[in-house]
């Protein structure tokens, strides 16, 4: 670990350039009087709460990018498997393989995001979902009626606070 010397003390420096360090546990003094010392604590209290913020801004980015990483594979997928009738070969493709894996990121917002799909743009995600939740809201008697198998998944999501 690096240090980078203030005029009022000594903090330890990440590696990538920042001049604090969010999770220090402790603050290194060099010999100051008590009201320097206050001064440095008021300014690492200062710069912690700055990277909390940039720390919050960074999660909600990566909530947009898996957004839109979603919504390129969704469309990907959709195109090159139109014409494909075995859902077999429609789940084994590199797209709806790269969708199940982006839930191994953030697993709940993704099923958000495939309910959302499925309701708005029709697309079937059926697999994906009860891949990923390990859940079955199908009633038995609704195989093979495709609005049925949706409206289930949707009112699953509903219940679940996911929509």
């Amino acid at each position: 670990m690096t240090e980078i010397t203030y005029d009022t003390g000594v903090f330890p420096q990440r590696g990538d350039g920042k001049d604090f360090h969010p999770k220090m546990k402790r603050i290194f003094w060099r010999k100051r009087p008590e009201i320097e010392q206050v001064a440095l604590l008021k300014k690492a209290l200062r710069d912690y709460m700055r990277a909390r913020v940039a720390e919050n801004v960074w999660v909600a980015d990566r909530e947009v990018l898996l957004e839109e990483r979603f919504q390129e594979q969704a469309n990907k997928w959709e195109q090159e498997t139109a014409h494909l009738s075995s859902p077999l070969q429609r789940m084994m493709h590199p797209s709806y393989q790269a969708i199940l894996g982006m839930g191994a990121e953030r697993k709940w917002d993704l099923v958000r995001l495939l309910l959302l799909d499925m309701r708005q743009n029709h697309r079937d995600w059926l697999l994906a979902l009860s891949y990923l939740t390990q859940a079955n809201p199908i009633n038995p008697k609704d195989a093979g009626k495709t609005d049925k198998l949706v409206n289930a998944w949707l009112n699953w999501g509903k219940e679940q606070g996911l929509l």
